[in-house]
């Protein structure tokens, strides 16, 4: 019931899933795609792409699947060449359901050989594109009215945190 390793391929440096149960064998392949295929919506005009990808299931199905953790990187060089700013980079993947794009932003986790490496946890596989902007995306949510019960508490004591959350922006980046 932990972490199982099922892909990593570049520039996906390691897929980490949490299965239901152990699954021998459990597999996700990763495929460059070369170009946005017919049919599928641009990202927004401020996200530059830096590769798109197909992630596929093998030997699993999404019933069996807790949690994804990605870790990708970017070349620094993109980065520079582009004006991307670092902060920006996004995880995006392409949701069948809804025929638009989810992005996920990518948590900065290190540098190392001339590449900036990123975490995500996304929700699920599919078709993805890595893509960076200008400038860092702004909130889509806000929180407010924060409460926190009790006030005080010692180490290993349960606490509940409240808060009110309002969408910000467009609907289709939630």
């Amino acid at each position: 019931d932990g972490w199982q390793s099922t892909g990593s391929p570049a520039p996906i440096s390691q897929i980490l899933t949490k299965f239901v149960r152990e699954i021998p064998g459990a597999h996700i392949t990763v495929d460059d795609v070369p170009q946005l295929p017919d049919g599928h919506p641009s990202l927004p005009p401020e996200q530059l792409v830096f590769a798109y990808l197909r992630l596929t299931a093998d030997n699993f199905k999404p019933e069996d699947v807790v949690a994804f953790h990605v870790t990708f990187f970017v070349e620094k060089a993109w980065l520079q060449d582009n004006k991307i700013h670092p902060w920006s980079v996004q995880f995006n993947r392409f949701d069948e359901q809804l025929r638009d794009w989810v992005p996920f932003l990518g948590k900065p986790l290190r540098e190392e050989a001339g590449r900036h490496f990123y975490t995500v946890t996304p929700s699920g596989l599919s078709l993805w594109a890595i893509s960076g902007a200008l400038a860092v995306p702004p909130p889509r949510f806000r929180a407010y009215n924060l409460r926190v019960t009790p006030g005080q508490v010692e180490d290993g004591e349960a606490v509940e945190i409240k808060a009110d959350i309002i969408k910000l922006g467009s609907a289709s980046w939630v």
